[in-house]
């Protein structure tokens, strides 16, 4: 007993079989990145993803605040913040992309993190002596990025 399988439904198959294998691949990865996205905006005040933006802290009491950053350019800055009275915390999670904080001057500021493949310009110096000062923690993760950290001198207008 012989059986033949004609080449045209052997062609329809593999077709179907390519498509639903493709189909479930792209379900896959769609999955994948929104589960990513999800745990990356957890816990976060501000999420910027792929575009550059400019977070302004101007004009407000800054305390607690929490930044995603995922594929883009950002900069943060708090140089026109207002301190609050407690010590304040920035947390940056960033990931393959460029972000900038700025501080105001006559803050102490202390930075600590953990980088995997980034590199951290911090131009800030941490003052253990200066106890007036408003006291601001920048705890970071970073991976796959550039995060610089420094502080503005106010130019005076003659």
């Amino acid at each position: 007993m012989k059986f033949f399988v004609s080449k045209k439904k052997s062609n329809s198959t593999l077709i179907f079989v390519s498509v639903f294998a493709a189909t479930l691949a792209v379900v896959g990865i769609t999955l994948k990145v929104l589960n990513f996205i999800r745990m990356f905006k957890k816990n976060t005040d501000k999420f910027i993803m792929l575009k550059d933006t400019e977070v302004d802290c101007g004009g407000e009491v800054f305390e607690d605040k929490c930044v995603a950053v995922v594929s883009a350019r950002a900069k943060i800055d708090l140089s026109e913040a207002l301190p609050s009275n407690n010590p304040m915390n920035l947390c940056l999670k960033c990931k393959y992309s460029n972000t900038e904080i700025v501080v105001p001057a006559d803050w102490n500021v202390k930075v600590q993190g953990n980088t995997t493949k980034s590199n951290i310009i911090n131009e800030v110096v941490f003052d253990k002596e200066n106890f007036e000062a408003p006291l601001l923690f920048i705890n970071y993760v970073t991976e796959s990025s550039s995060l610089r950290i420094y502080s503005e001198n106010k130019k005076i207008e003659e």
